[in-house]
């Protein structure tokens, strides 16, 4: 099992300096120091507050996904071994 540590910002810069993914993770690093503050008032303003509820999203995607893949023979999946 892996070992999964965090590393200080100061050294996730000096890193990024001959790593190129570090270097763009020292960017975002701002979206792992606290926890995301979203304001959906402009939205619920324009759009309502009501979402589509969980059940019924689940049974519309499920829908459009067998009236797709009826269509596409090639698209099954084929049993596993």
């Amino acid at each position: 099992m892996p070992l999964c540590k965090s590393l200080p910002k100061l050294a996730v810069r000096g890193l990024g300096l001959v790593n190129p993914m570090l270097r763009e993770l020292a960017e975002t690093y701002y979206q792992f120091g606290e926890p995301f503050v979203l304001d959906t008032s402009k939205y619920q303003a324009a759009f309502g507050a009501a979402g589509t509820p969980l059940a019924e999203a689940i049974g519309a995607t499920m829908a459009w996904y067998r009236a797709r893949t009826s269509t596409r023979p090639s698209a099954a999946v084929p049993p596993s071994s």
